[in-house]
C-alpha cells in the first residue's frame, strides 16, 4: 500500500513537472510573441517618425526657398525704384535744358 501511495505521489510529481514545463513553454512563447509584437510596433513607430520628418524637411526647404525668392524680388523692386528715381531726375534735367534752349533760341530769333 505504501508503494502504491509512493507510485501515485511520484506520478503526481511527474504530472506536475510536465504541467509546469508546459506552462513555462507557453509563457516563453507568449513572451517571445510579445517581444516580436513590441519590436514590430517600435519599427512602425520609428518608420512613421521618419516619414513625418521627411515632409517637415521638405516644408522647411520650400519655406527657405520662398524666403530667398522674396528677398530677390525685393532687391529687384528696390533696384527698379532707384532706376525710376534716376530716370525721373534725368527727365527733369532734360526738360530744364529744353526750356533753356528754347529761351536761347527765342532770344536769338528776336
Amino acid at each position: 500500500m505504501s508503494s502504491d501511495r509512493r507510485e501515485q505521489a511520484e506520478q503526481r510529481l511527474l504530472d506536475v513537472e510536465r504541467e509546469n514545463q508546459r506552462l513555462q513553454a507557453a509563457a516563453s512563447m507568449k513572451t517571445i510573441r510579445g517581444d516580436a509584437y513590441k519590436a514590430s510596433f517600435d519599427r512602425n513607430v520609428e518608420q512613421r517618425t521618419q516619414d513625418n520628418v521627411k515632409p517637415s524637411e521638405v516644408v522647411a526647404t520650400l519655406e527657405s526657398q520662398v524666403e530667398e525668392q522674396n528677398q530677390r524680388l525685393q532687391l529687384v523692386v528696390d533696384r527698379q525704384t532707384a532706376d525710376h528715381g534716376i530716370l525721373s531726375f534725368r527727365a527733369d534735367e532734360s526738360e530744364g535744358r529744353v526750356a533753356e534752349l528754347t529761351k536761347v533760341r527765342v532770344a536769338s530769333l528776336s
